[in-house]
């Protein structure tokens, strides 16, 4: 029975060495890659001195950076007064330029109309019925609630801040 492979295929034959060759005509057999080192070019591209960081007049590099000061976001965008409609998330809150405040979760995803002037942001549904009036927070503050924050975690979330040490410590 005659092999199903094609005759011609030679990869995977063992090359003959002139002792052995015979006389008769066979598949021709394919020359190996020639895999020996080559020299260098002269006009190849030199290769590049690695990166390194730029340092001013060599200055010692601080860990962590250099100290900076924090500046707080001012109320810049928002004008003195105003009024503008808007919707309540579906946690309750009201998005008034880069703060956020709590207006009523009870009113979630409804239409919300809010009105200010330099000192207070008032909430009220298109109704006429206030939900929520809030005074303007410190320069800084982006988050503003009628609740304190929870010390004993009740509520879920991180909770308050720790003041003193861990005892790891």
């Amino acid at each position: 029975m005659p092999s199903p492979w094609p005759r011609t295929w030679t990869s995977c034959k063992p090359r003959s060495t002139p002792s052995t060759r015979s006389t008769t005509p066979s598949a021709p057999t394919r020359a190996c890659p020639d895999t020996s080192p080559r020299p260098r070019p002269d006009h190849a591209t030199p290769i590049a001195e690695p990166p390194r960081p730029h340092t001013a007049n060599d200055e010692p590099i601080i860990p962590g950076g250099a100290p900076t000061s924090h500046k707080p976001r001012t109320r810049s965008r928002t004008p003195q007064r105003g009024q503008r409609r808007s919707r309540i998330q579906a946690n309750g809150t009201v998005s008034l330029g880069a703060i956020v405040f709590l207006a009523s979760k009870a009113h979630a995803r409804c239409d919300v109309e809010i009105t200010w002037d330099p000192a207070t942001i008032v909430f009220a549904t298109p109704d006429g019925q206030i939900l929520a009036q809030h005074t303007w927070p410190a320069p800084g503050v982006t988050y503003v609630s009628t609740h304190a924050p929870d010390p004993t975690n009740s509520r879920g979330g991180r909770g308050r801040k720790k003041t003193q040490p861990s005892p790891m410590s």
